[in-house]
């Protein structure tokens, strides 16, 4: 009985109600939805629907206390109930006020246990936006209980997997078993692609896959275009990205997710820096609260420091000014909070703050791979100044080996993480096969990685090569040349090439390249030191080896940042939809 209209059409309108926007709310009530729910789907499509949810509740209950044993009076209370906690949490996330909202989650739990879509929202809250891991687990078990079909549960369960745990395998497994039951399900096409391209080294293939099928099935979605168009970037085919991409921002010209995936892609494609900055600004400026576009942003103009010859305070005040805006958003960001850490480390070398914020970023984020390997670099760092007593320096490598090893196995393919636990090895002396081998198999990898982490992956490779035997020269030389194909103005590389030419003796390949690399920064001390070295050999006195050697950086974790949840077009028209259970 419960499954045909109710009948609300065959009630008298109480006094004083808008007879048309009581047939409207009868005639929603009334539309069975995609799952065959007793009460279907209700959507409250305008402003004042939604203004009266509050009035609807209680003209049912007043009717209830009339006759307490009518079950379509009672679902329809608990259906209008349902959507002002809904539009209410809905306008409270929209508002960033987060203890308000979970302050509203928790009531609606309370008042609707079994209800799919409080469950899974509340456990996306908690993940994304509040963290509390282990809650939205229960939560995510809670729902997949109550139906282990349901797409959306299924979906929010494979990005809690990948992003609290890191478990790629077991997200893609999950979404798998989703996308078998509900081929269209477009929150979990667009996860899907996240995941695949998120793992290392990314799953291509697959996110094309998926991303294409989202775009074929939603074609009017921006978030499927955009999970589209970032795929096809991903695979270099940048013409065709941007064509999905500006399709994306037709429908929505505010969407964050594809604002920052045309950015990377004018940035891939080489294009100016002016247009490339407008679209990261342009995501920024969409939500001027959201964390996510400031640390994109960040991410962008530290990736052009990594490239250029010189840099200055100023440069590095910009970005930090950047993440400080991210982290008062959001205190909670990991990405942000490493990403602050690493700027830091990098500009003024404190180490106390940054290790506060690594620190706090991996008991957020467990599995955070660029949280870890930062923290073990700054401890490795603290272990070498000399300025702790024997007992806590070896205390110190001990921690950052461990570190190391534990995000490695959960982690075996992260070619940054490879070459920054190689050069850790090679600093300490005690395995210098094993450094080599995982720098190798770094170098091997890089092909992945963006051009900055592809450079200092190769250059970082070539000069241990070098520093292990004089008959690598032949390999660290391609190696070098090899980044600077990809950067010809990539200073370590030039510096590196340089040292190498002049121990084989090489004079006139040594000083072409210190001349590429002084007209990039003529005051680099580096530079000068080289130069050093080559008026010895052209005087006929070979430097010692230890005066050639450049010493390189290390690699950045790059930080592989999780993009938000979906968010569907229908919430542009304030709508909520309800769900019972």
């Amino acid at each position: 009985a419960q499954r045909q209209k109710h009948p609300l059409t065959m009630w008298e309108v109480p006094a004083g109600k808008n007879k048309t926007w009581w047939d409207k709310f009868a005639d929603l009530v009334a539309v069975p939805g995609e799952r065959d729910l007793p009460l279907g789907e209700i959507t409250c499509a305008e402003e004042e629907m939604q203004e009266e949810l509050d009035e609807v509740v209680e003209v049912a209950e007043q009717a209830l206390r009339l006759d307490p044993s009518n079950a379509s009076l009672s679902a329809i209370a608990d259906a209008a109930t349902y959507n002002a906690t809904s539009y209410l949490l809905n306008d409270l996330r929209q508002r960033k006020e987060h203890f308000a909202a979970d302050r509203e989650f928790q009531r609606g739990i309370d008042r609707f246990p079994d209800n799919l879509w409080l469950l899974t929202s509340y456990a996306d809250f908690l993940t994304d936006e509040f963290p509390r891991y282990s809650h939205a687990e229960a939560l995510l078990d809670r729902a997949l209980e109550l139906s282990p079909t349901d797409a959306d549960a299924s979906a929010a369960r494979a990005r809690w997997l990948y992003k609290v745990q890191g478990a790629y395998d077991r997200a893609a497994l999950v979404l798998e078993t989703a996308l078998a039951i509900h081929p269209a399900h477009l929150r979990s096409l667009v996860i899907s692609t996240e995941v695949s391209l998120a793992r290392t080294p990314p799953n291509i293939t697959r996110a094309k896959e998926v991303a294409s099928r989202a775009a074929a099935l939603h074609p009017t979605s921006a978030d499927a275009l955009s999970a589209a168009g970032t795929a096809l970037a991903a695979d270099g085919r940048y013409p065709e990205a941007r064509q999905k991409l500006d399709l994306a921002l037709v429908l929505n010209p505010s969407h964050i997710p594809t604002l920052l995936s045309y950015g990377s892609v004018l940035e891939n494609q080489g294009g100016g820096d002016e247009a490339v900055e407008k679209m990261y600004h342009q995501a920024c400026m969409a939500d001027p609260e959201a964390p996510l576009p400031l640390v994109e942003y960040a991410a962008l103009l530290q990736r052009r420091l990594a490239l250029r010859s010189e840099d200055t305070p100023e440069d590095h005040d910009v970005i930090l000014k950047l993440l400080q805006s991210a982290i008062e958003l959001d205190p909670h960001d990991p990405d942000a909070l490493t990403s602050s850490a690493a700027m830091i480390i990098q500009s003024t070398q404190e180490g106390s703050v940054p290790e506060e914020f690594l620190r706090r970023a991996c008991e957020l984020a467990p599995h955070h791979v660029p949280a870890a390997a930062t923290l073990a670099q700054l401890l490795a760092a603290r272990a070498r100044g000399g300025e702790e007593s024997p007992r806590r320096t070896e205390e110190l490598r001990d921690e950052a080996r461990s570190i190391f090893e534990a995000t490695l196995a959960a982690s075996p393919s992260n070619a940054p993480l490879l070459s920054n636990y190689g050069e850790f090895l090679a600093e300490e002396g005690t395995a210098p096969d094993k450094a080599l081998a995982m720098l190798s198999k770094a170098a091997q990898l890089a092909d992945a990685w963006e051009p900055s982490i592809k450079c200092a992956l190769w250059c970082n490779y070539a000069v241990h090569l070098w520093e292990a035997s004089p008959n690598n020269a032949s390999e660290a030389i391609e190696y070098l040349e090899k980044s600077l194909r990809v950067h010809p103005g990539y200073l370590p590389a030039l510096c590196s090439l340089a040292a190498v030419r002049l121990d084989q003796g090489d004079t006139a390949g040594a000083k072409a390249a210190l001349l590429r690399a002084e007209a990039l920064a003529p005051r680099f001390p580096a530079i000068k030191e080289q130069r050093a070295a080559l008026a010895l050999a052209q005087a006929g006195s070979p430097p010692e080896k230890d005066l050639l050697i450049f010493p390189t950086h290390h690699v950045p974790p790059p930080v592989k940042h999780v993009p938000p949840p979906l968010e569907p077009e229908t919430a542009k028209r304030r709508r909520t939809s309800a769900r019972t259970g």
